[in-house]
């Protein structure tokens, strides 16, 4: 996550929403497409488990 969406992320996490923080770039998931589909997986882990 980059530096811009800082603040809306602090917001999330405030009112207790999962929040992954994962420094990549905006084309991650054209140029690592596996990495990224992993943390969808664990992010849908997260709240489906919550």
């Amino acid at each position: 996550m980059s530096e811009p969406y800082d603040t809306a992320a602090d917001h999330a996490e405030r009112l207790g929403w999962f929040v992954h923080r994962e420094n990549a770039h905006h084309l991650a998931m054209l140029t690592d497409p596996e990495q990224m589909a992993d943390l969808i997986m664990i992010g849908l882990a997260e709240i489906t488990l919550a």
